[in-house]
């Protein structure tokens, strides 16, 4: 749809979105870093870590889609993220690491939450305890769903409550302030021709659901 962008401009808008949230700290945010370790190569999307000689800092891990295209292959990715990049970050370019926490960042589509909830136990047996609570491989993983358009805050979703209310799998969905894909894109062109404010469906400005991590 736009010629001019050699690349996916859903994705990198909703990067940049992500980026400007942690800009607000000290911490340092990279874009885009690539990482090998023991032979396990990958690409970061954005990772957030405490400089050097500085405390206290979160070690942030991002990943950001667009659409799920593959339940499990995603949710091994979110793993091996959280897993292998702080070892990158120790060895490579030998930062603190602060507790790790893997985030996967979804465009808020209904597409994507309906997906959410028909493969709701798959999504829970990583994101289901939030990021509150670290699982046994030391790592906490979040899920949220993110509107590029209004993106303020990164905001995790435990799952758990999502199986057992149905009430608020039909909120996800209904919160959510895209179709799909293409939608954001027209959005998206329509705030690049200065056609004013977008209206999102239900008159949201930005999704927020259930818990804010700290």
């Amino acid at each position: 749809m736009f010629n001019d962008q050699p690349r996916d401009w859903v994705h990198a808008t909703l990067v940049e979105a992500v980026i400007s949230f942690y800009t607000r700290t000290e911490c340092v945010v990279m874009p885009e870093t690539p990482y090998n370790v023991y032979g396990v190569r990958g690409v970061v999307d954005v990772s957030r870590f405490a400089p050097a000689l500085m405390a206290g800092c979160r070690t942030d891990v991002v990943e950001v889609e667009t659409r799920i295209m593959d339940v499990n292959a995603l949710i091994r990715k979110i793993r091996e993220r959280g897993l292998i990049y702080p070892k990158h970050l120790l060895e490579a370019r030998q930062v603190q690491v602060g507790q790790v926490t893997s985030w996967l960042v979804l465009l808020a589509t209904r597409e994507n939450a309906e997906v959410i909830i028909e493969y709701a136990n798959t999504f829970a047996s990583l994101f289901g305890t939030g990021t509150r609570v670290p699982q046994a491989d030391g790592v906490r993983y979040g899920l949220c769903l993110a509107d590029p358009l209004a993106f303020s805050g990164v905001h995790a979703v435990p799952l758990t409550p999502l199986m057992e209310a149905e009430s608020l799998v039909e909120t996800l969905v209904d919160l959510c302030p895209f179709t799909d894909k293409p939608d954001v894109e027209r959005a998206l062109l329509r705030k690049r021709r200065g056609e004013g404010a977008v209206e999102h469906l239900n008159g949201q400005r930005e999704l927020v659901l259930f818990s804010d991590p700290r």
